[in-house]
């Protein structure tokens, strides 16, 4: 739909609204699905203080919608968002899109009314991009809604009739409780969650190396602090004083298969050896 059609059916649309309800807040947004870079096309009355615009949230598109069955082609499985310094500003620059355009027509409130990552995400990923995304629209005065209740993006199981904790608190997070994200590429970590403040908890790594020939050996923990207490090679007592990101490191170690390549070697220099000699004899 062109922001032309759009324009003309929100503003016949409020004109109706405003004959019986003349102060009643309306929430109104752009094209594109509420899109952010859209807004610049939305047209609302001038003299309506009584307008709430939304847009709707979901960067980076093949993280938040990976393995989506609706989507074509789907965004492959797999993707982690770990709140990085880039991560965070290609959020931060969006909302802040958002909030521009806000103050250049009249400080309009704004409504976040959709974001959410979809359930094929894993759930460290979710958390830690859900609560960014919550924190940073607060700090801009934003308000929010979530996307969705019980269903892909679920933040309630209805299988089970209960909350997904760790989604519920990214969204409303408890007074005194911190997220601690233990994070590797190769997937093999536990101890991730939520946790009192003041107290210690177990991270650690289920295995410290991994492959046949050309193997991936654990390294060290990135992230500690003088509080923590190394346990052993794989295991990190934590304190908690606050959200924590634990990174496992892994290096590769091609000891093996130097080995196999020098065994190969003396192998074939002794059948070469015994091929001449034989032809010698």
């Amino acid at each position: 739909m062109s922001d032309d059609l759009w324009n003309d059916l929100i503003e016949e649309a409020v004109k109706i609204i405003r004959e019986t309800n003349p102060t009643r807040k309306i929430i109104v947004g752009p094209t594109g699905w509420n899109s952010v870079y859209n807004l610049d096309g939305l047209t609302i009355p001038a003299e309506d203080k009584n307008i709430i615009v939304t847009f709707h949230f979901y960067t980076p598109f093949d993280f938040t919608h990976q393995g989506a069955e609706w989507v074509s082609p789907s965004p492959p499985v797999g993707k982690k968002w770990v709140g990085d310094e880039s991560e965070q500003k290609q959020i931060t620059n969006e909302l802040d899109i958002a909030v521009q355009w806000a103050r250049q027509h009249g400080n309009i409130t704004l409504f976040l009314g959709e974001f959410g990552a979809y359930s094929k995400a894993d759930m460290n990923s979710r958390v830690t991009w859900t609560y960014f995304v919550a924190r940073e629209a607060e700090k801009r005065g934003i308000s929010w809604c979530y996307w969705e209740f019980c269903a892909g993006f679920g933040a309630y199981d209805p299988r089970n009739e209960a909350w997904r904790t760790d989604l519920l608190n990214a969204l409303v997070p408890q007074v005194m409780k911190h997220y601690i994200l233990v994070n590797s590429e190769l997937d093999e970590t536990y101890g991730s969650g939520w946790y009192d403040e003041g107290t210690y908890t177990v991270v650690g790594v289920n295995s410290t190396a991994f492959g046949l020939i050309i193997r991936d050996v654990f390294d060290h923990f990135e992230g500690l602090g003088p509080a923590d207490i190394i346990i052993d090679e794989k295991t990190v007592r934590i304190y908690v004083d606050g959200p924590r990101q634990i990174r496992a490191v892994w290096r590769k170690d091609y000891t093996r298969l130097i080995l196999l390549i020098i065994m190969t070697l003396l192998v074939a220099c002794s059948a070469t050896l015994i091929y001449k000699r034989h032809n010698e004899g």
